[in-house]
């Protein structure tokens, strides 16, 4: 049988030799490479707790699969005590050497289990099932660990409605109630301590039980190389946190490295961009950069081709794409060829899959952030979104649904704001008709705005609103970075709503018009750069947020709070090396049209 070769070689996919100490592979590589073998699989007999494993399964009701899975109530939630056991206490191993073991405790009144069998013992799913489906077909039937909520709401619904032929939801609601653990990703003794001192300032979570990651059976590895700890540091520390503004459960600064340690492809992904950030700031070398991408390319490529890979259910290939569009964002617009834009839209655009705007998963979190990515784009050039989201149940606009996270709310002002930009920009003339179709699109989205901020939780009110710190604008402070992000969108929404579809009765007459362009225009922008400014500290905030000042700022007339704003974003921009100078080029050429004389001497 033969012995598969060392790490590298097998994250390239190349033939190894197997030669001690260094492969030849590693020694004629073109970058110093460490020449790494995985340590042999232990197999394990069955123990004695198969029999209660048979009695879980035997004793475990029965689910329908066309019925809801609702989500596990609060009391419900510290049932899932996923274990991981020393080698040599290990439990009974699964057909795919997959190991893990899930312990429900009798919590509830009713018991989770039978009354006679308080504790039970289940095997957790494999890792490689598909996120969207609720059963796996080589672990039995999985078994929802909650009675039936008492609210029932379309996302949760797989049932075709009409136009979505097959929709499949994105959500926790439809997935396993485990999360899955890949063999030997725990680290005990010296190789924890190292972990611990390495990343004192970023905890370290388990992976959530809402959401399973599709990763790889290899063996978890841990970088010794200088250079790609430095990088990988890098990510963890800076970019992760950069693309985590709009989800508390932080998946791209923390259950991301995890992954990565498991799976060769994100683990590239997140060298390549952290690399290209690098070399930009001028911490690594031009080569290292081109280094890390070819590597990246390397991997990716075939992945791209194929059709089962590229799908929308491949968890690492989704995390990928937005990694990578997020390096790919440091191009000024004129040079960004957007590929992975366009590469993520294709997996996240399937017309088939319905991604939830209530639930939180790894899936459903890169969606939100390529959202986000793609605003982005439709501000810089004016365009509408150009991909077709008429399909997604988000489209119904049904504010009555259960929303029990700040995350949800966020969402569905991202949302929105997106369909803004799609009415205003999507039509053939520059103005918008009174009578037209847009208009009565426009007037039906500021009513939803309009509700979506009456019925914000408390949340979402700011700690503190001052004046003095950030010249012309308030210093706005929030608890944290998804409240602001979605006030961003909504005070961007605002001014997008008052500038293309104006209401008939402040065009009155000039006094009238004067005052409405301060309150509804001017008001807001004011309010949106207070928010970025009051937020220097969290650059993604800024990431997020550089190009709704830069459009919303071309209104300003006043000479400081231009100077302000274009001395912020150039600052920002010369900092952190974010694209913002023709954002300013842009604001300069507005401005000193609107100063020019009506009269030529």
């Amino acid at each position: 049988m033969r012995r598969p070769g060392c790490l590298q070689c097998q994250e390239r996919h190349v033939k190894c030799d197997r030669e001690k100490p260094r492969c030849s592979s590693c020694r004629n590589a073109k970058y110093p490479t460490i020449c790494e073998y995985g340590s042999k699989r232990l197999r394990f007999r069955q123990s004695r707790y198969s029999t209660t494993v048979a009695v879980a399964r035997t004793t475990a009701p029965i689910v329908n699969e066309s019925q809801e899975q609702p989500m596990p109530s609060a009391e419900f939630q510290d049932a899932i005590e996923p274990s991981v056991r020393d080698d040599d206490d290990a439990p009974p191993r699964g057909p795919d050497g997959e190991a893990g073991i899930q312990i429900l405790r009798n919590t509830s009144p009713r018991g989770l289990l039978a009354d006679n069998n308080p504790i039970a013992w289940q095997p957790l799913a494999d890792c490689h099932h598909s996120h969207s489906s609720p059963h796996s077909s080589s672990h039995g039937s999985e078994y929802p660990l909650s009675p039936t909520s008492s609210f029932s709401s379309r996302f949760d619904n797989t049932t075709a409605r009409p136009g979505q032929n097959g929709t499949v939801l994105r959500g926790p609601l439809l997935e396993s109630r485990v999360t899955a653990l890949s063999s030997g990703c725990e680290l005990e003794g010296e190789e924890a301590g190292f972990w611990a001192e390495s990343n004192t300032n970023m905890r370290w979570k388990s992976v959530p039980n809402a959401g399973t990651f599709q990763t790889s059976q290899g063996p978890a590895r841990i970088l010794s190389e200088d250079l790609e700890c430095k990088v990988f540091g890098f990510y963890i520390t800076n970019a992760g946190s950069w693309l985590d503004i709009g989800s508390p459960d932080r998946y791209f600064q923390s259950h991301i490295p995890q992954l990565a340690l498991t799976e060769p492809l994100v683990l590239s992904a997140c060298l390549a961009c952290a690399s290209h950030i690098m070399f930009l700031l001028g911490e690594v070398e031009k080569s290292v950069d081109e280094y890390y991408n070819s590597r990246m390319l390397e991997l990716l490529i075939p992945l791209l081709s194929s059709e089962e890979q590229a799908t929308s259910s491949n968890q690492a290939l989704l995390a990928t794409t937005v990694i990578l569009r997020m390096s790919e964002q440091f191009l000024e617009v004129g040079s960004d060829a957007q590929r992975h834009l366009n590469g993520a839209a294709s997996l996240f655009m399937d017309g088939i899959t319905d991604w939830s705007p209530i639930e939180s998963n790894l899936a459903i979190a890169c969606f939100w952030t390529h959202l986000r990515e793609t605003i982005r784009i439709c501000f810089l050039r004016e365009q509408p979104c150009q991909f077709e989201m008429s399909y997604l149940s988000l489209a119904d606009d049904d504010l009555n649904v259960p929303v029990s996270s700040d995350e949800a709310w966020t969402n569905r002002m991202t949302y929105l704001l997106l369909r803004v930009c799609s009415v205003c920009w999507g039509t053939s003339t520059s103005v918008i008709r009174e009578d037209s179709a847009a208009t009565m699109d426009l007037k039906r989205l500021r009513c939803l705005i309009d509700c979506w901020k009456e019925h914000l939780p408390l949340s979402f009110r700011p700690w503190g609103v001052h004046k003095d710190g950030n010249g012309p604008f308030p210093v706005i402070r929030y608890f944290a970075s998804w409240h602001v992000v979605a006030w961003q969108f909504y005070y961007t929404a605002r001014v997008m709503l008052a500038v293309y579809c104006a209401e008939d009765e402040e065009r009155t007459n000039l006094h009238c018009a004067s005052t409405y362009i301060e309150a509804a225009v001017i008001s807001p922008t004011r309010w949106l750069c207070g928010l970025c400014m009051s937020s220097t500290d969290n650059i993604g905030i800024n990431l997020n947020g550089s190009h709704l000042m830069a459009w919303c700022g071309q209104f300003f007339s006043g000479r400081d709070e231009r100077k302000f704003l274009l001395d912020f974003l150039s600052e920002f921009g010369h900092r952190t090396k974010w694209p913002n100078q023709t954002s300013c080029e842009r604001l300069m050429e507005l401005w000193d049209a609107s100063n020019r004389s009506w009269t030529e001497c």
